[in-house]
């Protein structure tokens, strides 16, 4: 019992970094005492932006630059107006530097959607919906504070836009005025040219385009309740499904269909063959 209680006290004294006094001659100290560090973390104020109520403010990967749209009217857009462009014309693009006292800068006076920095953060790309009821695709380059308009591009209404990693290509989502899905494309910046990916075996609508690093386009097919995550490889025919993938409860509650004003939601819980577009969930 004595032995016992001397041995748990060597042991707890050692935790604490000293000898306790009348401990056995046979217990050493094994455990040294470890001085413990702490993360201090620093916050610093860089200036507020105000909240559009439609999408969230866009950093470059660089930590530079601040992308944000700004809502000059008096209601925020419905969720609906990023896939029909209804309701943006109060809509403005701005950016920034991520520096303590930065001016903001005026990209795009109305129609903004969309912003989407390039993985080297020296273009910004975005979609401005005109007043005829038409997108235009453009970039912006914060170096030198010009905007250009990509294209033309296909499609009434434009979304989705998303850079290549080398920043030589846009993939982007275009809907017409009819009842077609939407479809997805590829512009390359350097010629302009514009590739259209094929139709998938049901003529699924496809949305969401994200790159990888060896060149493909990560997309989501919709095609009424139905959604499937898949991969394109431009210029090397349809895409090809990865696996199924489940929509909102939202989207599932009614059908997506293209109209003459672009993508909008319908009241039949039927699927019906149109865009397909999920909606904002």
């Amino acid at each position: 019992m004595i032995r016992s209680a001397a041995i748990a006290a060597a042991v707890l004294s050692a935790c604490w970094g000293c000898t306790p006094q009348g401990a056995a001659p046979d217990v050493q100290r094994r455990l040294e005492p470890a001085q413990s560090t702490g993360v201090r973390v620093q916050r610093q104020s860089l200036g507020e932006v105000p909240n559009s109520g439609l999408q969230l403010p866009v950093v470059s990967p660089d930590e530079k630059w601040i992308a944000y749209l700004r809502n000059a009217g008096d209601r925020a857009p419905g969720p609906d107006a990023l896939f029909t462009g209804r309701g943006l014309e109060d809509m403005s693009l701005h950016v920034r530097a991520l520096a303590p006292g930065a001016k903001s800068i005026a990209v795009c006076e109305s129609g903004a959607a969309w912003p989407t920095w390039s993985a080297d953060s020296t273009q910004l790309i975005f979609v401005a919906h005109g007043k005829q009821g038409r997108s235009e695709l453009r970039l912006y380059r914060p170096a030198t504070r010009t905007t250009r308009r990509l294209g033309p591009v296909p499609g009434s209404v434009i979304m989705m836009p998303a850079m290549s990693p080398a920043g030589r290509e846009v993939a982007f989502v275009a809907a017409g005025a009819d009842s077609s899905p939407p479809r997805l494309h590829v512009l390359t910046l350097e010629t302009g040219k514009i590739q259209q990916c094929p139709d998938s075996e049901d003529s699924a609508g496809q949305l969401w385009p994200h790159w990888t690093a060896d060149g493909r386009i990560i997309c989501v097919l919709v095609r009424g309740p139905s959604a499937w995550l898949a991969q394109w490889y431009p210029g090397r025919g349809a895409p090809r499904r990865i696996c199924r993938i489940p929509l909102p409860a939202s989207s599932r509650g009614g059908s997506w269909r293209q109209g003459p004003s672009g993508c909008r939601r319908g009241r039949s819980n039927r699927p019906r063959r149109g865009c397909g577009c999920p909606g904002p969930g």
